[in-house]
Formats: structure tokens, sequence, C-alpha cells
């Protein structure tokens, strides 16, 4: 069976909250299953090329996160549990209790693994703004787009752990004066 349906030649596509009528694939929630696919992806590149099995389980466990939040996007009647959100906040300070304080922000970069968790957390803010966007046309649940706010912090924490991890300090943002 070819994975090609031409069912979509036309710009047109269905999703489970749409059981009978096509639209538009360039629909606001449409393009929010597009950035939920991104970022789900993007955080498979990380996964390849992180060495670390805590950094791969978490993403992994991520990963299943924005698929549900995905399904439930397009009509799917699952629950989406506020522990997701408190779970990453408990992450969150489990890291920020070894890593040194912040009293400047951080230019992006380090290791390679590093990069990718800020390309990755700018991926989830992206998505986020999509979301919100999404919920003046129709209901979110508020435990996704609170997950989503939390996910991006998250994905920064993990890529400053993975520098302090390495070894690599972090480029503090000082202004420049001319």
């Amino acid at each position: 069976m070819p994975i090609y349906t031409k069912k979509g030649d036309k710009g047109t596509t269905k999703i489970i909250r749409q059981t009978k009528s096509k639209i538009s694939k360039d629909s606001l929630i449409i393009e929010v299953l597009g950035e939920l696919d991104m970022l789900t992806s993007y955080l498979g590149v990380v996964k390849s090329v992180s060495e670390s099995e805590d950094l791969n389980n978490r993403i992994a466990k991520i990963q299943i996160r924005l698929f549900t939040i995905g399904s439930i996007t397009a009509g799917a009647k699952l629950p989406f549990p506020k522990e997701f959100t408190t779970d990453l906040e408990m992450q969150i300070d489990q890291m920020e209790k070894i890593l040194p304080k912040l009293a400047n922000f951080v230019i992006p970069g380090g290791s390679v693994v590093a990069s990718h968790l800020h390309y990755a957390r700018t991926l989830a803010r992206l998505l986020e703004r999509r979301m919100v966007a999404l919920s003046s046309y129709m209901k979110i649940k508020s435990t996704v787009l609170m997950f989503l706010n939390r996910l991006s912090d998250y994905l920064f924490t993990l890529a400053r752990n993975e520098n302090f991890r390495v070894g690599i300090d972090e480029q503090i943002w000082v202004f420049e004066k001319r």
C-alpha cells in the first residue's frame, strides 16, 4: 500500500474534528499541527546527536506528549493532565539547583546538543504562539497552553544543563557600548 493517497492534491485535508468536510491546508489548525510536527521531528534530531540516555529519554517523553497535543488539536477526546506541566516544572527545578544562577540573558549555543536544544526552544515558542492564535477560534485545553508555555523553559534549561554537563561555559549577553 503506498503512503500517498492523492486526496490532498487540491490543497485540502481532513482531520478528526472535520469528519465530513475538508479544510484548506493553509488553515490555522493545519499550521498548528504542522508546527507540532516540526517541533516533534526536530526533537528527533536532538536525540540523534545526543549520547545521553537520560536526555534522550526526557525528549522521547516530550515527543509522546506533543503527539497527544496534536491528536487533541485534531479533535481526539484525550486527556492532557496538569501533571504533565508539573513534571516539567519539577525537572526544571532539579536542574536549576546545580546550574549557575542567571543574571543575564544567555546567547544560544555551546555544545552541538545544547545548540539544537536552543533551536528546539524557539520552535516551541513558535508553536505556543500559533496555538494561542488558534485558541481565539476554538477551545484549546488550558493544560495544553500551560504545557507549551513551560516547554520552552524546559528546553532552555535542558540546553543549559547540557552545556554544564559537558563543561562548556555559557556565553552571557552583555550590552555592547560603542
